[in-house]
């Protein structure tokens, strides 16, 4: 294909021509579908298995569509990685990370892998269509009373049970990447940071080491431990520090990490809410230490602590829903993926 615009050849795969920089929109023909600001997509994708319907979400560094299978009719979430370049590098192998720590897992709180292709610059991760909403937009800046917030998180302590002792290491834990659907099922998404492979077999008392896992600093800040943030060696104890960030957020509405020093504790402008059960508070200090031999060795007492928590929650009030508490955002006209009609899916 040569550009229509330069007349360079053109690879239809990557967005752009490689010498003047034209958008693939001009480069095709007229076999496509926008479905996406800023993309354009043909309308069956990985060889017409799939049709392809919406955007579900753009908001990182990859996009997620709802798609349905050809002729089967199951809707399924497409998460398509695209390369910048034959030399991205860095993208590929974001998705080869993502595809090998989601094949190892098997647990009702992780989010399966149905089917991995790649076609030209594009990627793609095949997913089951969640229909529900990510914990981010749950959240929205609301408390959310233990009753609600704690059964979420024992889901969450399990899901990483399971990934940690598989060897894997999630290094980007945060609510946007954990999906709530309208059972109040949790599902853990987005492994592409993903770090594997434990130097050995941690001694009974210790958390199992990643070599390397700390290097080179990726992650989302609002939800780094310090270590993460400064660039040191990783532990499991990493990953237990960004859940208590969770926890803390979905207690008092925000994220206790904030200002400029990444992976530092600020005094929240929510402090937690009195009427927490006794063993919360504990919890989310030991869970969020700065000094990471201090927290918790893993999310097996993570884990069995939250369901000390849990039993400590007073039956609930006949009002069922008291004044700030969350409530079923999944009730008809509550809530969407934009706050205007249905729950959002993934």
């Amino acid at each position: 294909m040569h550009c229509r615009r330069c007349g360079q050849d053109s690879d239809p795969g990557f967005p752009r021509c490689p010498r003047c920089h034209t958008p693939v929109s001009s480069l095709i023909g007229e076999d496509v579908t926008v479905i996406s600001d800023h993309l354009l997509f043909r309308e069956s994708i990985l060889h017409g298995h799939y049709r392809l319907i919406r955007n579900l979400d753009s908001s990182g560094m990859d996009e997620v569509f709802l798609a349905e299978e050809v002729p089967q009719g199951r809707r399924v979430a497409i998460k398509r990685i695209q390369l910048k370049s034959r030399d991205d590098h860095e993208s590929h192998d974001r998705f080869l990370r993502e595809v090998d720590a989601m094949s190892r897992l098997d647990h009702e709180n992780i989010c399966p892998i149905l089917e991995v292709s790649q076609e030209e610059a594009n990627r793609y991760i095949v997913m089951p269509f969640i229909d529900g909403l990510p914990l981010d937009r749950m959240i929205g800046r609301r408390p959310m009373p233990p009753s609600t917030a704690l059964p979420i998180a024992e889901q969450i302590a399990a899901g990483m049970i399971e990934a940690h002792q598989k060897g894997i290491l999630h290094r980007d834990l945060k609510p946007a990447n954990i999906m709530i659907d309208c059972q109040r099922r949790v599902k853990i998404l987005d492994f592409g940071l993903a770090w594997f492979h434990p130097i050995k077999s941690p001694p009974s008392g210790h958390s199992a080491a990643f070599a390397d896992a700390g290097k080179t600093i990726w992650g989302t800040p609002d939800y780094m431990s310090p270590e993460q943030a400064r660039g040191e060696s990783l532990d499991l104890r990493s990953d237990i520090f960004s859940f208590g960030v969770v926890l803390h957020e979905m207690l008092t509405g925000e994220s206790p990490v904030r200002g400029p020093d990444f992976g530092i504790l600020a005094p929240p402008a929510n402090p937690l809410p009195a009427t927490l059960p006794p063993a919360l508070p504990p919890l989310l200090r030991k869970a969020t230490s700065l000094d990471r031999d201090h927290r918790y060795v893993d999310f097996s007492e993570v884990h069995q602590a939250i369901q000390r928590a849990i039993a400590q929650i007073s039956p609930p009030a006949s009002d069922p829903e008291e004044p700030g508490a969350v409530g079923n955002p999944f009730e008809s006209g509550r809530l969407d993926s934009a706050g205007n009609g249905e729950p959002a899916s993934f």
